[in-house]
């Protein structure tokens, strides 16, 4: 089921009908309340769940309600198993350092060399796929 809009009473009634296995689809990133993380939005969010999951590392850098302020207003918030092997993943790449030197954007110059070349060419058993950028 899809809703026509993501919060209120309409919401609220669909929610009520849902029988086990059935899924209601919230679209939340065109409402105003979402990007700024607005509380009472996120308050509204969460009202007629039980759980909050979250499987989708790439959406929850940004603090915005669907994402972080949801998870003021909800008893449990959980991270699912796909977001659990990318923090794993992550773990392990920033406790075993892929190559000597860490930049940032800022700070390259005659005394810090650049370490884009290095990251971007990597250097015989020591090339890998995998790569961080911290900007």
């Amino acid at each position: 089921m899809r809703a026509e809009d993501c919060i209120g009473p309409a919401v609220e009634a669909l929610v009520a009908e849902l029988r086990q296995g059935n899924v209601l689809l919230l679209e939340n990133r065109f409402h105003t309340g979402e990007e700024p993380n607005d509380p009472g939005f996120a308050q509204h969010l969460a009202r007629p769940a039980d759980i909050y999951g979250n499987d989708a590392f790439g959406t929850v850098h940004p603090a915005h309600a669907s994402t972080e302020g949801i998870t003021m207003f909800i008893s449990a918030a959980v991270a699912g198993l796909l977001m659990q092997a990318e923090l794993n993943h992550l773990g392990e790449l920033l406790a075993t350092p892929l190559y000597r030197h860490l930049g940032r954007g800022e700070g390259v110059g005659q005394d810090r060399p650049d370490p884009a070349p290095a990251v971007q060419a990597g250097s015989g058993a020591d090339r890998r796929r995998d790569g961080l950028c911290i900007s």
